[in-house]
């Protein structure tokens, strides 16, 4: 038992040494690096992973940017969110006489 929880420990170190690296990496190697992986992904005979290659290619840019910056468009979806319910809730009052009981 030790010695499964010894070599799990062990693990674990690695793959968190390696996520660090890969970060920091990731900001200098990362964009070319996928681009190589979508170019794979296009020549790759399996279909699901040449769609995977198109949508990264067409999306590249935002995904770069995502992976350098960790900034998501989801405070503005969810401020959109309270906009659009509330439209749904004031239907029926845009005339006065709906108003009125």
């Amino acid at each position: 038992m030790t010695f499964i929880l010894t070599n799990q420990t062990s693990l674990i170190n690695q793959m968190v040494s390696i996520i660090i690296t890969d970060h920091l990496v990731w900001t200098e190697l990362g964009p070319i690096a996928l681009k190589e992986w979508i170019q794979w992904g296009i020549r790759c005979q399996l279909n699901p992973m040449v769609d995977v290659a198109y949508k990264l290619k067409k999306y590249y840019d935002g995904v770069v940017q995502w992976f350098q910056t960790k900034l998501t468009n989801g405070l503005l979806e969810g401020t959109n969110s309270l906009f659009q319910a509330a439209k749904r809730k004031a239907r029926g009052y845009l005339q006065t006489r709906t108003l009125s009981p």
